[in-house]
């Protein structure tokens, strides 16, 4: 089925489409979709859902003719800061048609539906997960459609799209869901049970749960900031790039983890070269200083602007007031001060006692280690106090060179840390994301991570203005590997076992092998997996391996070391390459896989 494009909204403006900047943070969405019909009891029942076809995030509702039902949608994502979901603007359905694909042509009445409840849900075992679920009134008599109003004849489906448009604080624009749904029609008192197919009366696909009554759909959410629509000849340039940087390359194990860097190493490249260029600046005015307290006061107007032509254009001013005051208050005095006024003893001490402070001050700004960010270099600089060294600090020349090309000298073993501090405290980690089965596997533990958050990064003040950028995810046919794996919290003593299948990207999770809802989701392009003959030890359990993410760690167990070795190449192949390669350079009488 092809992905189709959003209901138009009916209560909404119509929505600009923004270019896209920098994406400031990524979330992995599993939704649940669910169609309940009015019982005789009174009650809301969610339908029956057909999941014979044995692909994920597909299923057919099996509706019945001329009764009250209602459409409840539940969000699943990990926590963030970033991501809060304050309401639900409009859900709107329409595009009603008997084939998959759409039909852009037709025109058709386009109905929002009432929405009657939106809060979160509080999940058990305080999972580290968020669920917001919200349900709205759907009376498909509204539609004036005979494909909703009649039975559905044999061998045919109906098919509709929906579209959901959730606000999201710190967003311009809200966020759209949209999910093209099927459905079969049946009479009012028509017994409905899902078809069982041959497989599935030996196998999986078929579970009388009532929660396997629903439909489920991956999206990935990208919070970005407003790009800058620059010229026409830039907008035409600009491209979407395919991400290949996490695609297996058959031999890629041999390269030892080496991996060709991206743009960081140009990035990289101009910070080393403005850096050299301020130690340049800082080393210039270092040496002009120390000339000038040799030669005193006798250095020439014409050398001095020879020495420092930049200087004296506007980062450090070096007119002749300046010059003249400084050797007067300062370098005057200490050669000759008898000579050069009538001070008696008590003013030569506090001059030699005020040319001391001077120099402390200016050795501990020339020496100070200044931040990158401007709010910090201010804060720097006022701390130190320059206005009270020298008329210098009252020049504005003067004041914008501190703020803009002081640096610390090359002297200064603090630059090379405080470069490799902030390197490591700037370095990305791969937005990792996961979702966990509801509800036994909902108690991971949150890992801490290294990369700061946006809202933390801007600050309480600043009017932070993001785009929801919202991606539906059609995950693939291709199964690499499925099977039994035994999941552990690091806080808990005990194993949880649930069915895995690996569709990649994507892990999905299920109760069981006869459970065809995803209960969870793991990122395999952004997620890392470990795997250590130590942390065997540690823990004292045989054949397992780690997969973290930003939000979670969680431990794998096997059934044994061949099937080990395959899970991890199916969730890692170059990982297991290399396991595979080392355990083949070791002695024949090591135990091998």
């Amino acid at each position: 089925m092809p992905l189709s494009k959003p209901v138009p909204a009916t209560k909404l403006n119509t929505m600009s489409k923004t270019s896209l900047g920098q994406s400031m943070s990524k979330y992995d969405l599993l939704v649940w979709f669910e169609i309940s019909e009015l019982e005789p009891t009174g009650e809301y029942i969610p339908a029956v859902v057909d999941h014979t076809a044995g692909l994920p995030c597909q299923g057919t509702f099996l509706l019945h003719q001329g009764i009250q039902r209602r459409i409840t949608v539940t969000i699943i994502h990990e926590k963030g800061s970033e991501l809060h979901w304050k309401d639900v603007r409009e859900l709107v359905v329409g595009r009603i048609r008997n084939k998959a694909e759409v039909d852009e042509a037709a025109v058709d009445a386009i109905l929002s539906l009432n929405i009657i409840s939106a809060k979160y849900l509080k999940s058990s075992h305080n999972s580290s997960r968020t669920f917001y679920r919200f349900e709205a009134v759907w009376d498909s008599s509204l539609h004036n459609s005979l494909l909703l109003n009649r039975v559905t004849p044999y061998g045919e489906k109906i098919y509709m799209t929906l579209s959901a448009y959730l606000e999201l604080d710190h967003c311009i624009q809200p966020a759209v869901i949209t999910k093209d749904v099927c459905m079969v029609f049946y009479s009012r008192d028509a017994k409905i049970s899902p078809p069982r197919s041959l497989r599935s009366l030996f196998g999986s696909g078929y579970s009388k749960s009532p929660d396997s009554n629903r439909v489920t759909g991956i999206y990935e959410l990208s919070l970005c900031k407003m790009a800058d629509t620059g010229s026409p000849g830039m907008q035409r340039r600009r491209r979407k790039i395919l991400d290949t940087s996490v695609a297996y390359v058959r031999g890629e194990e041999n390269l030892a983890g080496w991996r060709p860097r991206g743009d960081s190493l140009i990035l990289e490249h101009q910070w080393e070269l403005e850096k050299l260029e301020l130690l340049h600046e800082v080393e210039k005015t270092r040496h002009f200083l120390l000339l000038r307290e040799r030669l005193g006061d006798s250095i020439p107007k014409s050398l001095s602007d020879s020495l420092s032509p930049s200087l004296s254009s506007g980062t450090l001013s070096t007119s002749t007031s300046i010059s003249s005051q400084i050797s007067t208050t300062t370098f005057e005095s200490a050669i000759t001060p008898s000579e050069s006024s009538g001070y008696d003893s008590t003013d030569i001490e506090s001059l030699v006692d005020r040319e001391k402070e001077l120099a402390t001050k200016c050795l501990q700004l020339l020496t100070h280690t200044f931040n990158r960010e401007f709010s910090q270099v201010h804060g720097s600089i006022s701390d130190c106090k320059l206005s009270d060294i020298s008329p210098i600090g009252r020049d504005p020349s003067v004041s914008s060179f501190s703020s803009a090309t002081l640096t610390p000298s090359s002297t200064c073993p603090s630059l090379v840390e405080a470069r490799s501090n902030s390197l490591d405290q700037k370095t990305p980690e791969a937005n990792s994301r996961a979702s966990s089965p509801c509800p036994e596997f909902e108690q991971f533990q949150i890992v801490p991570t290294v990369e700061t958050p946006y809202l933390a990064r801007a600050g309480k003040n600043e009017f932070l203005n993001l785009v929801p950028d919202m991606e539906e995810i059609r995950p693939g046919s291709v199964v690499s590997k499925k099977g039994y794996l035994h999941f552990k919290e690091p806080l808990y003593s005990n194993w949880a076992k649930h069915f895995v299948v690996v569709r990649r990207p994507y892990v999905f999770i299920y109760n069981s092998d006869k459970d065809p809802v995803e209960r969870g989701i793991i990122n395999l392009s952004t997620a890392q997996v470990e795997y250590s003959e130590d942390q065997q030890a540690m823990v004292k359990t045989p054949n397992i391996f780690a997969v973290c993410t930003k939000h979670r760690g969680v431990l794998l167990q096997a059934l044994n070391d061949k099937d080990m070795n395959d899970w991890l190449y199916a969730f890692n192949p170059l990982l297991a390459g290399t396991i595979r390669s080392k355990l083949s350079r070791r002695c024949p009488s090591e135990p091998k896989y």
